[in-house]
C-alpha cells in the first residue's frame, strides 16, 4: 500500500512538472533587471552575471587610482573612473575586432574618430566654424546609488561638469590645459555646444572621446570628491567597495543606457555583475595570478611575459599570437637644441647612425619591434603615415647603423675624436643593461656618454624646465596629437625644437576640421619633421593580450577612446566552461 502511494506521488510530480512550464500565468519568470526573461543561453549566447578579474593593463605603470576629482587626477585616475562615468563620445566596439574589424581598439589613448560613436551624445553638428553642437542622449539616468539615487541627467548636468572640469570661472580646474575652448553652454534641454577659440580639427580627442572629460555629478562635489563612496556616474559600473592598495570592486549598473545586438536579439549592457581589479602593480604576481586562472585577462605582455604564458598555458599561445600589437609606445632621448654639440645636424644623425636598432630589439624584444613609429605609425594608416623606405634619402640614412659615417659626420661637424657627454634614463629593470648597450655603441665613434639613471620625476621636471645636460629620455605613445609636443613652448618639448615652417603648418592642421584636409598636412609635415632629425628614436616592442576562453565576446581591446574601460560591458563569463578547464 505504501509503494502504490509512493508511486501515485511520483506520478503527481510528474504532472505537475510538465504541466508547469506552459501556466506562465502562474509562474513569475526570473528576468534580468531590464525585465528580459532570463533563459538558458545557447552556445556563445550571451550570458548575464559573473565576475571578471583583470590584470588591468594600467598597473603596468601603476597602482590604483590616483583619485576622484576629475581636476585633480591623472591619466590613471582617469582610466579607473572610466568605468562608472561616460564621456560625450565612446569607441565603436561594432567597429572592433568582434565586429567589423576597422579598428583594433589596442592604444590605451587613441583611437581614430571615425571609430567612435555617441556616449552621452546621440549625434554632433558644427553650425559655424568654431562652434559644435552635441544632441544628447535622452533617458539617461545617473546610477540609483548616494549621492545621485537614480534621478535624470539633464544638460545643465553635463554643463556642470565640464565647466569645472576646465576651470572657466575660478581657474581651479584643468585650466590653462582647455583655453582653447571659449565657453560651454547649454542649448536647450537636450543640447549642449562648445565653442571653440578658433576652428578645431582634433575635437574628437579634447572634448569627445580623449581625456578628463567625463561626465559626473555636482552632487558627488558637495559630498566630497575625496572618498570613493560619493562617487557616481552614468557608467557601465559603479565602485561598490575600494580598498587602497589593494582592491577596487565595480557592480553592474542596470540602468545604463547601452544596448548590443548579436543576431538579431538585442540585449541590455553590461553582461557582467562585477569586475574585481587587485592593485597588483609587480609584474610577477600578476603573471603568476593569471597562469593560474586566478585572473581572466592579462593586458599588454611583453615578449617576456608571453614567453612565460605559453610554456605554463601552452593552450593560451593561439589567443596571444592572434593579439600581437604594436601598439607605438617606446621612448625619445632629447637634445638640448640650444646646447653645444646638438646644435648641428651632423652630430644628431651621427648619434643615430651609431645605433644598431635591430640589435637593441634582439637584445630586449626578442626580434620583435619596430624603429619608426612615431609621432605617427603605420596602423594611423596611409593617409598619414609615410614608411621609412618613401622618406627621403636623408632620413632614411640616420635609422640606419653604419658607425663609419657616423665618423664622417662627426669630423665633419668638428669632433673628429668624438666628446664626452651624459645619457639620463629613467628607473625601470632594462635601463642598466640599455644604456649600456648606447654607450657601447657611441663609443664605437668616439663619444664617451656617462650614463644616469633617475626617477620618472626627476627626469619629467628636467625636461620641463630644460635643465638638463646631454641626453635625458622620456616615455611616448603615438598618435597625431603629439605633434603638438614639438612647437616651440610645448611643456613636454623638452628638447626645445623650434621650428617656424613646423609651427606654422601645425596652426593649419589642428585648426582644419575636414579630416582629409588635415590629414595631408600632417603626413606632409611628418616626413619634414624627421628630415630635421629632432631627436633619437628607441626601438618598440610588440605586446600581447592574453585572456582564458571562457571569457566571451573579447578580443583584446585596451580602450574606447583615451583610457576608457567600458569595453568589459560587452564580454561575459562562461562558468560552465571554466569548471570544464579546472578552474
Amino acid at each position: 500500500m505504501k509503494r502504490r502511494i509512493l508511486l501515485l506521488l511520483l506520478c503527481s510530480l510528474l504532472v505537475v512538472a510538465l504541466v508547469l512550464p506552459s501556466c506562465k500565468g502562474d509562474v513569475e519568470e526570473p528576468t534580468t533587471s531590464n525585465g528580459e526573461v532570463v533563459v538558458e543561453p545557447a552556445k556563445d549566447e550571451p550570458i548575464y552575471g559573473g565576475t571578471l578579474t583583470p590584470a588591468f593593463c594600467v598597473q603596468n605603470w601603476s597602482g590604483g587610482p590616483t583619485g576622484w576629482d576629475m581636476v585633480k587626477w591623472t591619466w590613471m585616475g582617469h582610466a579607473y573612473q572610466s568605468f562608472v562615468c561616460d564621456g560625450l563620445l565612446m569607441g565603436d566596439f561594432t567597429k572592433g575586432p568582434s565586429g567589423t574589424g576597422e579598428f583594433g581598439f589596442v592604444s590605451t589613448d587613441f583611437i581614430p574618430d571615425a571609430s567612435a560613436t555617441g556616449a552621452l551624445a546621440t549625434s554632433w553638428e558644427f553650425p559655424e566654424p568654431t562652434i559644435i553642437r552635441f544632441n544628447l542622449r535622452q533617458g539617461v539616468k545617473w546610477q540609483d546609488k548616494f549621492p545621485t539615487n537614480g534621478r535624470d541627467l539633464t544638460a545643465d548636468d553635463v554643463v556642470w561638469a565640464l565647466n569645472r572640469t576646465i576651470g572657466f570661472e575660478d581657474g581651479k580646474g584643468r585650466w590653462p590645459r582647455h583655453n582653447f575652448i571659449k565657453e560651454v553652454r547649454k542649448v536647450d534641454s537636450k543640447t549642449i555646444e562648445f565653442e571653440f577659440v578658433e576652428p578645431m580639427a582634433f575635437w574628437g580627442y579634447e572634448i569627445g572621446w580623449g581625456p578628463y572629460m567625463l561626465i559626473y555629478p555636482q552632487e558627488s562635489e558637495e559630498a566630497g570628491l575625496d572618498n570613493w563612496k560619493n562617487i557616481a556616474g552614468t557608467g557601465p559600473f559603479y565602485v561598490e567597495d575600494y580598498v587602497s592598495d589593494a582592491q577596487i570592486t565595480y557592480a553592474r549598473n542596470p540602468d545604463w543606457w547601452a544596448t548590443w545586438t548579436k543576431d538579431g536579439k538585442t540585449y541590455q549592457l553590461p553582461f557582467l555583475d562585477k569586475i574585481i581589479i587587485p592593485i597588483v602593480p609587480e609584474q610577477a604576481t600578476r603573471l603568476a595570478a593569471f597562469r593560474t586562472g586566478k585572473m581572466d585577462i592579462y593586458q599588454m605582455a611583453g615578449m617576456i611575459a608571453k614567453r612565460d604564458i605559453i610554456e605554463v598555458n601552452p593552450e593560451l599561445e593561439d589567443i596571444l599570437e592572434s593579439r600581437q600589437v604594436m601598439r607605438g609606445g617606446g621612448w625619445l632621448l632629447y637634445f638640448p637644441w640650444d646646447k653645444e654639440p646638438f646644435t648641428d645636424i651632423k652630430v644628431r644623425k651621427a648619434m643615430n647612425m651609431a645605433l644598431d636598432r635591430q640589435a637593441l630589439i634582439e637584445a630586449f624584444y626578442e626580434g620583435v619591434g619596430m624603429i619608426f613609429y612615431f609621432p605617427l605609425q603605420e596602423s594611423d594608416g596611409p593617409s598619414l603615415f609615410t614608411p621609412l623606405e618613401d622618406c627621403p634619402e636623408g632620413v632614411q640614412e640616420y635609422f640606419e647603423y653604419n658607425p663609419d659615417k657616423a665618423k664622417e659626420y662627426l669630423a665633419d661637424a668638428g669632433y673628429p675624436n668624438g666628446f664626452s657627454t651624459i645619457l639620463t634614463m629613467g628607473v625601470s629593470d632594462t635601463a642598466p643593461d640599455f644604456g649600456a648597450m648606447l654607450q657601447e655603441f657611441w663609443a664605437e665613434i668616439g663619444i664617451d656618454a656617462e650614463l644616469r639613471i633617475m626617477e620618472e620625476a626627476t627626469i619629467q621636471a628636467m625636461g620641463f624646465d630644460r635643465s638638463f645636460e646631454g641626453v635625458i629620455s622620456h616615455g611616448i605613445q603615438s598618435r597625431p596629437q603629439v605633434y603638438n609636443d614639438y612647437t616651440c613652448d610645448h611643456a613636454y618639448n623638452f628638447g626645445g625644437f623650434c621650428d617656424e615652417y613646423y609651427e606654422d603648418q601645425w596652426n593649419i592642421a589642428k585648426t582644419t576640421p575636414d579630416i582629409e584636409k588635415r590629414d595631408a598636412i600632417l603626413k606632409d609635415l611628418y616626413v619634414y619633421l624627421k628630415t630635421l632629425c629632432p631627436d633619437i628614436l628607441m626601438p618598440s616592442g610588440a605586446e600581447w593580450t592574453a585572456w582564458w576562453p571562457w571569457v566571451k565576446n573579447y578580443t583584446g581591446e585596451t580602450s574606447f577612446g583615451f583610457h576608457k574601460h567600458n569595453y568589459w560591458a560587452y564580454a561575459w563569463i562562461d562558468e560552465d566552461l571554466k569548471k570544464e578547464m579546472g578552474y
